[in-house]
């Protein structure tokens, strides 16, 4: 199994390109199930949704912002590319199966709070914050996405792989809720470019 991931994840994106995301979507969902990180079969409704929010919320709260940016470096391999699978996931869940969208997000912050950082972590904690604003809590939104930035910058040696998703999910998602839009402007050009 291990030493089909790449080509899993290879197959997952030739279905994303060819706009076949609800297979890659229940692909990517086999190939974590096998690395441990199972999903609901059926589509998860409202109160699973605020359930693991809530989880993810009571697990992020008890971290300060120092100790969430000096989380370990995730060393588990099943987790490192769970976490990949996961980041493929959420633009698979994005365009096709959007009910799960909120879960994957919060099982790649999950998974970092658990088990270290790694290079997709920053997306983790960008897409949390969206979230955290979505569901109307504006300044935890802010605080996690200026924590997905530091985290970018401190694990900038791993791969800049994530830049562009963290930077438009921070400035485009977070921080147009808190500032002003002139402010998000050159950051979203960096990101872009």
């Amino acid at each position: 199994f291990y030493d089909k991931l790449r080509a899993y994840a290879t197959l997952i994106d030739a279905l994303v390109a060819q706009e076949k995301s609800s297979e890659a979507a229940d692909l990517g969902f086999d190939v974590l199930a096998h690395l441990g990180e199972s999903f609901p079969d059926s589509t998860p409704d409202e109160s699973m949704i605020f359930a693991d929010y809530t989880k993810t919320k009571q697990m992020i709260e008890t971290k300060t912002d120092d100790m969430l940016l000096n989380l370990h470096l995730m060393q588990d391999k099943n987790k490192v590319a769970a976490m990949q699978f996961l980041k493929s996931m959420f633009f698979c869940t994005y365009f096709f199966k959007q009910e799960f969208l909120p879960l994957t997000t919060f099982r790649m912050t999950q998974v970092s709070l658990s088990h270290g950082v790694c290079k997709e972590s920053p997306f983790a904690f960008a897409g949390y914050g969206m979230f955290c604003c979505i569901f109307g809590d504006i300044k935890a939104g802010y605080r996690y996405g200026q924590l997905a930035i530091g985290l970018l910058e401190r694990l900038k040696s791993l791969g800049q792989e994530s830049f562009a998703r963290v930077y438009i999910s921070v400035y485009a998602g977070i921080n147009i809720w808190n500032e002003h839009i002139k402010l998000t402007l050159d950051p979203l050009l960096q990101g872009y470019r």
